[in-house]
């Protein structure tokens, strides 16, 4: 090749890895992106807020009863250990652990028994590893929950694909659909594997108090606007993200962050590298 020719080559673009946790993480806050992704820690203290114990409870029961017992309804005697093994787990480096787990195993079972059958007595394919890519963009993650559900089957026209998360809170479901984009890029990557298939995504809410039924929560289908539209935000996100910069965004939602010690000592003029050795350890690897 000669100097003429190596001048016209276009450099190709380097591709961007991430998942849908990570993207949406730096969209919120480039700051808590580094110190979760790139830096890489989380606090010494592990000890856990009842919602988040109680929330991990639930979301462990389900998603192990579901993998190793598909198309089973669950004994109560199955649910309410698993449960108890999952908060003595978070609770751990509480103060008074087991006073803890007796507090919020009651909550857990009463969401969990708010669980539908059909649930329970589907197929689920539980963080399975999906891929697909966007642009620039090649979005890998382990979305919690999908089914294939087959139209002849069940009466319709169209092979359908169910994706559902499950989250312990009365808030109306629709609510997270603002608030997150995770399930909608989970949804865009599943339609890559599965052109044919009709999405519907929903979150399904159980609230750990009150012993009635779980509230509403419609199936929200993955209209193709929506798909192009979710891969463009996708591929426009990716162009704009960046690994070197960490500018914060301040908001209410700090009061919930891992990370918000750092940014009261950045803006109070503290040492933030003195914090960070003192309450921060590396972090642990997803399992």
């Amino acid at each position: 090749m000669n100097y003429q020719d190596d001048k016209a080559v276009t450099p190709k673009k380097e591709m961007v890895s991430v998942s849908p946790s990570e993207l949406a993480t730096w969209n919120d806050c480039q700051r808590k992106w580094h110190y979760r992704y790139d830096a890489r820690i989380e606090p010494i203290d592990q000890s856990r807020p009842a919602p988040m114990a109680s929330g991990q409870a639930v979301h462990f029961v389900v998603e192990t009863i579901c993998r190793d017992f598909p198309n089973e309804i669950p004994t109560k005697e199955d649910m309410a250990l698993r449960a108890r093994d999952c908060l003595e787990h978070e609770f751990e480096h509480n103060y008074e652990p087991e006073k803890q787990v007796e507090k919020y195993l009651p909550g857990v079972i009463r969401a969990l028994n708010k669980i539908p059958n059909e649930i329970w007595k589907a197929h689920w394919f539980v963080e399975r590893d999906i891929s697909g890519t966007f642009g620039d963009v090649e979005l890998h993650g382990r979305p919690d929950m999908y089914r294939l559900v087959d139209g002849l089957a069940t009466g319709y026209e169209v092979d359908r694909l169910e994706l559902i998360d499950v989250k312990t809170t009365k808030t109306e479901p629709l609510d997270f659909l603002l608030w997150s984009p995770q399930l909608r890029y989970y949804a865009a990557v599943l339609q890559q594997e599965h052109p044919n298939r009709i999405i519907t995504y929903k979150y399904l809410c159980l609230p750990t108090t009150g012993t009635g039924p779980a509230p509403h929560s419609p199936a929200w289908v993955f209209t193709p606007a929506m798909y192009e539209a979710t891969c463009a935000e996708i591929g426009s996100m990716g162009s704009r993200f960046n690994r070197s910069r960490m500018e914060p965004r301040y908001s209410r939602a700090c009061s919930f962050c891992d990370y918000s010690p750092i940014c009261k000592g950045i803006i109070t003029g503290a040492d933030p590298n003195g914090i960070i050795d003192e309450l921060y350890t590396e972090r642990r690897p997803h399992d």
